[in-house]
């Protein structure tokens, strides 16, 4: 696993697998994927989202000891997250957090035991392919296999896709409070409530919501708000 450091701070974990950059150098996009995560180690500039806001793994650290910590769940390939429900967010307000905005349809495949689906994600004239397998440990945390594919595989594979879903199409918003990386997803069949996340290192790490951000309830344990849910209702005629 290769993983991306950035931070305005000297190089404090020694491993073959970490690569550090500043937080204002210019990385273009091949480079960024080339990492499956990025970690974001204070001190850092916000700057670094315009770089590194492309990449569909980020985590915030404050020190080394986080650092070595986060380093050893990312290697075990499991996700933990955090979901909550919310009111539909005032842009206005989240304005002072620049958040990173991006493009995704997700498309869930037929797959008896494990989740399976592929993801196309867009940052402006910028697209990836993703496909990725998770294999669920609890209600929080899964085990994720995730790979980039071409353009040509995903079209290939939504002929493999679970009649039972409707694809899901949202935008997605990340942005940095307090050392926290969130992603806040708007999608395109609600209009007065919407989702954010973050993932974290372990289950029961304390999450503090940025103030702009109405709280409708944490729904990380609550099995209609998972993606693979939420594509199995008709909006259109419930």
């Amino acid at each position: 696993m290769r993983i991306a450091v950035i931070s305005d701070n000297k190089t404090i974990v020694d491993r073959e697998n970490v690569e550090y950059f500043t937080s204002s150098a210019y990385v273009d996009i091949n480079t960024v994927l080339k990492f499956d995560m990025a970690v974001l180690l204070s001190p850092y500039s916000e700057r670094a989202l315009v770089c590194w806001g492309c990449h569909p793994h980020i985590r915030c650290c404050s020190n080394k000891n986080e650092l070595e910590k986060e380093i050893s769940v990312l290697e075990s390939n499991v996700e933990t997250e955090r979901k909550y429900l919310i009111e539909y967010p005032d842009f206005d307000k989240l304005k002072k957090y620049a958040p990173y905005k991006s493009y995704i349809e997700q498309i869930y495949l037929e797959s008896e035991i494990t989740t399976r689906r592929i993801r196309k994600r867009a940052f402006g004239n910028v697209v990836i392919f993703y496909e990725t397998v998770k294999i669920k440990i609890d209600n929080a945390s899964s085990q994720e296999f995730e790979s980039e594919i071409s353009e040509a595989e995903y079209n290939e594979l939504k002929n493999l896709s679970d009649k039972t879903k409707r694809p899901i199409v949202k935008n997605r918003y990340c942005f940095i409070y307090k050392n926290q990386f969130f992603e806040l997803d708007i999608y395109d069949f609600w209009n007065d409530k919407a989702i954010i996340e973050i993932e974290l290192s372990k289950a029961n790490k304390a999450v503090e919501l940025p103030p702009e951000i109405k709280l409708i309830k944490d729904v990380t344990d609550d099995y209609s708000y998972k993606n693979s849910q939420l594509a199995r209702i008709d909006y259109e005629n419930c």
